[in-house]
């Protein structure tokens, strides 16, 4: 997962060639790092996304996220890392110049980044980062949920997605969006109850959402479906059981 081209390459190299990121002052490094980023956006707003091709394999994935440059733990094994990747490193996740929410809003752009590319587990791993600042900005808390959610609902890991969605709403408890995504995973999961609970609460603030309005007629048809089949299962259940009684009484009088 490259960020930029090699022009951007050439524009760091030379930068690093006159002095490290150590000897800028505050204002320099600021500036350095709305460049870079800048310079991304622009990149990723000229990328087609196309169809899904993550490729992490699920035994494999961790490997394969060691070696993204923005998760890497290791160096490599000349000890050297490429100038654009130390540069965005010192300068994007540095703690001595960012904050907990500065460094979550950088993560969460990188996962919103890797989710436009339909690189949905580079993106758990980008909004996951970002939850672990811990910052004390709820409201940025709970979009990493929420982008977490929906990447996690891409990879039909529906569990952890209705996990997320109920963490954000938990952390902003009129957050329609989040409500929707848990719905839409406890209908992905038959749990065709909590399903009818997220709708009715997200209606409550949101109305005129017709997309959970047929949701929720769903959940409650196949709820009513389900009844039905329980109570036939329980019928045919007890009509057997007294055929079984009927033949044993019958066995016990021939003697």
């Amino acid at each position: 997962h490259k960020v930029c081209g090699s022009s951007q390459s050439r524009r760091v190299l030379r930068w690093q060639s006159d002095r490290r990121i150590c000897d800028m002052d505050d204002e320099e490094r600021k500036m350095l790092i709305e460049k870079i980023q800048r310079e991304e956006d622009e990149y990723f707003a000229n990328v087609k996304p196309g169809k899904y091709q993550d490729g992490w394999k699920e035994e494999t994935w961790e490997k394969e996220m060691e070696e993204h440059p923005l998760f890497a733990t290791k160096l490599p094994e000349n000890g050297d890392l490429p100038p654009l990747v130390e540069a965005m490193q010192q300068l994007k996740y540095d703690t001595e110049v960012n904050g907990p929410e500065e460094l979550a809003e950088q993560y969460k752009d990188d996962g919103n980044n890797n989710f436009k590319l339909k690189k949905y587990r580079w993106a758990v791993a980008s909004y996951t980062e970002g939850l672990k600042q811990k910052c004390s900005n709820s409201q940025m808390n709970a979009q990493l949920h929420l982008n977490r959610a929906a990447a996690h609902f891409r990879l039909q890991n529906y569990g952890s997605a209705l996990a997320d969605s109920s963490a954000a709403v938990k952390l902003k408890p009129d957050y329609v969006k989040a409500m929707v995504k848990a719905a839409l995973c406890c209908w992905e999961l038959k749990r065709c109850q909590a399903c009818v609970d997220w709708c009715t609460r997200l209606l409550e603030l949101d109305p005129n959402n017709g997309e959970m309005k047929t949701l929720k007629e769903k959940a409650e048809k196949q709820l009513k479906l389900d009844e039905r089949d329980r109570r036939k299962v329980l019928l045919r259940e007890k009509q057997e059981a007294e055929r079984e009684a009927t033949l044993k009484a019958a066995l016990l009088e021939r003697g």
